[in-house]
């Protein structure tokens, strides 16, 4: 049997071609494009990272200023996404941008506040003034207290988003 002749005039091949072609690629173009936007947004954290006005020159420690050169470091690629969307800075005026220290003294758990802001009886990690002999107590009961600070504790524990950075 011989194939059909095709009798469509030149614009209706053009649409169907033009159609087909729109078929093939649409699965193919958004995966370029999202690869393509992720490494857009790997150089732009990469130049980041080499601003030199985004360099901590000075780092103050109580009343002594330390001479540090820390540069910025993008630690996920959509760093410059986040940023943009930022449009209020809280501040509790109590030195913590200043001084660039917060320290753990307190935190409550069910019904309980635990940490009484005195200074601790034993040396500890630092930027650490907990102390509450409570905290002792109710860990060796059983009951609803304990559980709510179990779980307080290992939220605390697990879901913390505190990056150690050494000086070199």
């Amino acid at each position: 049997m011989a194939p059909k002749s095709s009798t469509n005039s030149p614009i209706v091949e053009f649409i169907k071609l033009t159609l087909t072609f729109v078929l093939i690629l649409t699965n193919l173009l958004p995966i370029s494009m999202m690869v393509t936007l992720e490494i857009i947004k790997l150089i732009q954290a990469t130049l980041m990272s080499f601003d030199y006005d985004m360099i901590q020159e000075a780092e103050t420690r109580g009343d002594e200023i330390e001479e540090v050169d820390i540069p910025m470091r993008a630690q996920s690629s959509n760093l410059n996404e986040e940023l943009g969307q930022v449009e209020y800075i809280f501040s509790d005026k109590t030195g913590t941008l200043t001084c660039n220290i917060m320290e753990f003294k307190k935190f409550s758990a069910g019904e309980h506040a635990y940490g009484t802001g005195g200074v601790p009886d034993r040396e500890q990690q630092p930027n650490v003034n907990f102390h509450d002999p409570k905290l002792e107590e109710v860990l060796g009961t059983q009951g609803k207290d304990r559980e709510f600070l179990v779980d307080v504790i290992m939220a605390m524990a697990m879901c913390h988003t505190v990056i150690w950075d050494e000086k070199k």
